[in-house]
């Protein structure tokens, strides 16, 4: 008797089932982070820079002659404020120490914007002698 085998085992389909599976899962927390990392780029990295060069603006308008310690906490800054959105929470951390050079750069500070909606992820401006330095870091 002659058996013509044409087609595949439950086995082999089985084994290409589950490798296509761990394929797809690792895929999915991949995807997973792309989205919560973009979101942080595409929603809080505007808001600390824009509180970045809030408090850039405010030195320049200080006219400093010599380096002069800002404390930038005890200001109402209007981008640097906590935010209560209808999907999310905006919080807005304010920390270093701030110091405005003469001519307007300000360096030493760091602006955080965070958001509960995404904890791994947050949006960092550093103030620095040469600019502000803004990216998406892991918490």
């Amino acid at each position: 008797m002659v058996h013509n085998k044409n087609g595949f085992t439950i086995v082999e389909l089985l084994i290409v089932v589950a490798i296509l599976a761990i394929l797809s899962s690792m895929s999915l927390v991949m995807y997973q982070k792309y989205r919560n990392k973009s979101f942080v780029a595409s929603h809080l990295l505007p808001i600390a820079d824009g509180c970045s060069k809030e408090i850039v603006a405010y030195c320049i308008g200080l006219n400093v002659e010599t380096p002069t310690v800002i404390n930038v906490s005890s200001l109402s800054l209007s981008n640097c404020k906590n935010v209560t959105l209808p999907d999310y929470n905006l919080t807005v951390n304010v920390t270093g120490s701030f110091v405005c050079n003469p001519g307007g750069n300000v360096s030493g500070g760091t602006v955080d914007a965070e958001s509960d909606k995404i904890p791994e992820y947050k949006a960092e401006c550093n103030l620095l002698a040469e600019g502000i330095k803004c990216s998406v870091v892991e918490k």
